[in-house]
């Protein structure tokens, strides 16, 4: 892959970030080094991967077009499902759960964010893409933390967080650049 092709595709991934991702109006950042941290488990999340709902979820119906805050996913004619997840402060959340074969499961709701530096939001949106081999991605997003670009990391099988900063969707796939 030559240099030209990967700043386009960087280009391409920055812009798309821009003008796609608006969970409460503005999303979440990455400044430098610093970054806007979920409470959620990824571990916790990535566990509950389709193709079959999560034990103990409600169906709450098909969506034609599911939505976080302001943003549909990538998602048609979903059938909906709700579960109760812990955060790592042992609150509970709802999470909405949809499966979709060849693109594997979303999980969407609403969480406390730790923005950089020492301020906490505690409503802001979060989508998360698993994939069926338990790779995946998630993305965070607020008006509430300092409004620099969508922020959210790329983790791999074992929920370890390998790419963290900008991310958009492409498509049906949740991709993350490392800043």
């Amino acid at each position: 892959m030559n240099t030209r092709h990967i700043v386009w595709k960087c280009s391409a991934l920055a812009a798309a970030a821009a003008g796609v991702w608006q969970l409460a109006a503005s999303p979440a950042v990455a400044q430098g080094s610093k970054k806007a941290t979920a409470t959620f488990s990824v571990s916790d999340l990535a566990k509950r991967k389709g193709p079959n709902p999560p034990e103990g979820s409600t169906f709450m119906g098909v969506q034609d077009q599911p939505m976080v805050g302001e943003v549909q996913l990538p998602l048609h004619d979903a059938r909906v499902y709700k579960f109760e997840s812990k955060t790592t402060q042992g609150k509970t959340i709802p999470v909405n759960w949809a499966y979709a074969p060849g693109s594997g499961t979303y999980m969407w709701g609403t969480t406390t964010i730790k923005c950089a530096g020492t301020s906490t939001i505690e409503q802001a949106g979060f989508a998360m893409q698993v994939h069926d081999d338990g790779t995946g991605a998630y993305i965070l997003g607020t008006s509430k933390c300092p409004v620099k670009s969508a922020y959210g990391c790329k983790f791999d099988s074992q929920a370890r967080e390998t790419d963290c900063g900008l991310c958009a969707w492409s498509e049906s796939e949740l991709n993350c650049v490392r800043q």
